[in-house]
């Protein structure tokens, strides 16, 4: 009853179903440059990322120990972490400088300002993560009175992005944590604590 029409089978043959050789290659080509552009943002964002990460984890221990200090009413000291003294059976500050790129230590401190003695308690211990740049402070340690106020002068630490110096310079990337004299640890939008 019904016939095929010989004109419309042979169109159908004619039509190409999937995509050339040439036009692959294009795709590839496109995706090539697209992903070249792609990685060194993907960097940067990584960079900015491992900065933001250890900055609130420092702005995060600051506050703690001012709040330990009020609560104990002791004092209360965060110093720049000695990694090498980690495999040791009680961790310790750094002997001398000002970079804090181990990490840092946050403990009760009766004894010797800035250095964990025999009667200290250890409250909290931080080591540096993987791919985070350096850290450099104004001071080798803080220490918060019982009134939550600095023991001494105010300070600001400067995180970097890996792979740059550590020095106390504002770099793309860095970011700044200001503690004032009451021990309010802040992050800083401009490029020196005012």
């Amino acid at each position: 009853m019904f016939s095929k029409l010989p004109g419309r089978r042979s169109r159908r043959r004619g039509r190409q179903l999937g995509v050339t050789l040439i036009e692959s290659l294009m795709a590839l080509g496109v995706a090539g440059v697209l992903s070249t552009l792609a990685v060194p943002s993907l960097t940067d964002w990584r960079a900015k990322a491992a900065v933001q990460s250890q900055v609130q984890s420092f702005n995060s221990v600051l506050r703690r120990a001012r709040s330990e200090a009020i609560t104990r009413g002791d004092l209360v000291t965060v110093c720049a972490l000695d990694a090498d003294s980690l495999a040791a059976e009680r961790p310790s500050c750094a002997g001398a400088g000002r970079v804090w790129s181990g990490g840092w230590l946050m403990f009760v401190d009766r004894g010797e300002r800035g250095d964990v003695d025999e009667d200290d308690q250890i409250l909290f211990v931080e080591a540096s993560a993987e791919g985070v740049g350096p850290m450099v402070g104004t001071q080798r340690y803080v220490t918060y009175r019982w009134s939550g106020e600095l023991l001494g002068i105010a300070a600001h630490f400067r995180f970097l992005p890996p792979g740059e110096p550590a020095v106390d310079a504002p770099v793309d990337g860095s970011a700044l944590v200001c503690v004032n004299k009451p021990g309010k640890p802040r992050v800083a939008r401009e490029a020196q604590c005012s």
